[in-house]
């Protein structure tokens, strides 16, 4: 395949036209192998009869590192045409981490961090879950240089949601020193042990607040082209109300409202014990579905403890809740939070996706959240319950 590609780019090169037209002919001959080998690959994966066959045609699907270096000849050999930065957003956009992404965001923050044209690339604000310093650089070269107002405001949101992000992230990477047991750290977690306690946890707050705050009174009604529902404003608003209100360390807010039976159920009836509250869909959630045996095993083995397991159900029917309560596959107490995308409970708690567990302490305090993984949930609880276990008198 690259073979051909190969020929059809030396072709390209001898067919009249501008250099413009030319270079832009270049950048869809690549796109266009890229396409037709992941189309390939994905046609072999699901005609596969065989698990071993599925994994062949897996393994054969293309990796956008080894397209890398061609869209970064492309790019440098037209540093002043638009192609340059499809290019390199194409790259940044399906590396993300590593090598390749670092070098692509670091061309476009010297060559194109005035260009209006970055408004696609710069509107995904949840294009990172891990710090990643070269993307956290691309946004600040963006705000400096930037003169249009539209890039100004995806800039700053995307920058203050980063912000945020590493934030919550390091907290949570660093909960993880803490749990009792032989329950061991992540290696890339050991690893980073030290940078992870020099970050300033406070400081990234206050700069991510701020920004945040800027986007509100300055940039309040840009809409973004991939969210019709929320303009920068609104964004901005939900974001900095979970930073203040729903970080680790704050009171949890109260929940009152009808369990899946139609009985009214509150929060405030469990403080005292070690509370998992799981925010999902059953209809729509397939990580949701998967987690239900781990729950499981979680209610069973702490049965008779100072904890409880709680869910929220969002967007789901409720004679199918029951149904699963009935045939055992759910065996904690949910409240039912409407048959549409976004419940009061799920709004109030600014829940963006699912599953999001939150993890409360005795005292109504959150002290983990995210999509934590069942190690994660585990080694929180069991770090509650040991502090509960000390406090007693």
């Amino acid at each position: 395949m690259r073979s051909v590609t190969m020929g059809l780019l030396a072709f390209l090169a001898t067919t009249p036209g501008t250099a413009d037209e030319m270079a832009r002919r270049q950048y869809e001959a690549l796109t266009g192998e890229f396409e037709v080998a992941s189309k390939a690959a994905y046609e072999a994966y699901n005609k596969a009869a065989t698990d071993e066959d599925r994994m062949k045609a897996a393994s054969q699907r293309p990796k956008p590192e080894d397209f890398a270096q061609r869209f970064f000849a492309l790019a440098e050999a037209h540093r002043a045409d638009p192609v340059a930065l499809d290019a390199l957003t194409w790259v940044a956009s399906r590396c993300v981490f590593g090598p390749e992404a670092e070098q692509a965001l670091g061309l476009l923050a010297r060559d194109h961090s005035r260009s209006e044209r970055l408004v696609d690339y710069c509107g995904r604000f949840d294009r990172y879950g891990e710090p990643f310093k070269p993307y956290e650089k691309f946004l600040r070269s963006v705000r400096e240089n930037n003169p249009h107002r539209e890039m100004q405001a995806l800039a700053s949101v995307g920058l203050a949601t980063y912000l945020k992000m590493v934030k919550e992230r390091t907290e949570r990477d660093l909960l993880r020193f803490s749990f009792p047991g032989d329950q061991p750290v992540p290696k890339r977690l050991s690893s980073d042990l030290k940078e992870l306690k020099e970050r300033d946890l406070d400081k990234l707050a206050e700069e991510s607040a701020r920004l945040f705050e800027q986007v509100i009174e300055r940039y309040p009604e840009i809409r973004l082209t991939n969210n019709i529902y929320e303009t920068t404003g609104e964004i901005a608003k939900a974001q900095l109300s979970e930073l203040r209100d729903l970080s680790l360390g704050s009171q949890a807010p109260g929940i009152e409202g009808e369990d899946i039976f139609g009985t009214m159920m509150r929060l405030g009836d469990y403080r005292g014990k070690v509370i998992v509250l799981d925010f999902g869909s059953h209809r729509r959630c397939a990580p949701c579905r998967a987690m239900y045996p781990f729950l499981r095993r979680l209610v069973k083995q702490l049965e008779g403890k100072p904890f409880v397991l709680l869910g929220i159900n969002i967007d789901d029917d409720r004679g199918e809740l029951k149904d699963l309560v009935q045939k055992g596959e759910i065996t904690w107490r949910s409240w039912w939070d409407g048959e549409g995308l976004e419940g009061a409970i799920a709004a109030r708690w600014i829940i963006r996706s699912w599953p999001t567990v939150y993890i409360l302490d005795h005292k109504g305090v959150i002290r983990n959240k995210g999509f934590l993984q069942p190690d994660e949930i585990n080694g929180t609880v069991n770090m509650l319950l040991k502090e509960l276990e000390t406090a007693k008198p």
